[in-house]
């Protein structure tokens, strides 16, 4: 016989449109990350901006303990304080951080 042409029994038919609707599954999870992406990129900002409306040492405190990862002995010793001082910095800094970061949630809805 002679082929039937593309019709919905057709396998290769059927293979193209599966093929189509992956395309557009992929599409709309790249635009999902996108705007997640964009969304953490913002946050990021926002977290930044207010870290620099800390005091220096506040700054500080925050960068080595949660930017660089180490433990309240070596804050405190790079920070010329001592491991409770570096803690009650973290606190105040933390507490800082929470109003500025709501501020901005807030003024951005």
């Amino acid at each position: 016989g002679q082929p039937h042409g593309t019709v919905t029994g057709d396998p290769v038919f059927r293979a193209v449109e599966r093929i189509q609707q992956m395309r557009e599954l992929f599409a709309q999870e790249i635009e999902t990350c996108e705007a997640q992406i964009k969304d953490a990129q913002a946050f990021k900002a926002s977290v930044a901006g207010a870290i620099s409306q800390l005091t220096p040492v506040q700054q500080d405190v925050i960068r080595l303990r949660y930017c660089g990862g180490h433990d309240w002995v070596y804050v405190g010793f790079k920070l010329y304080m001592s491991e409770k001082t570096a803690r009650r910095y973290d606190v105040q800094a933390c507490e800082a951080l929470a109003n500025l970061i709501e501020i901005r949630k807030d003024d951005r809805f």
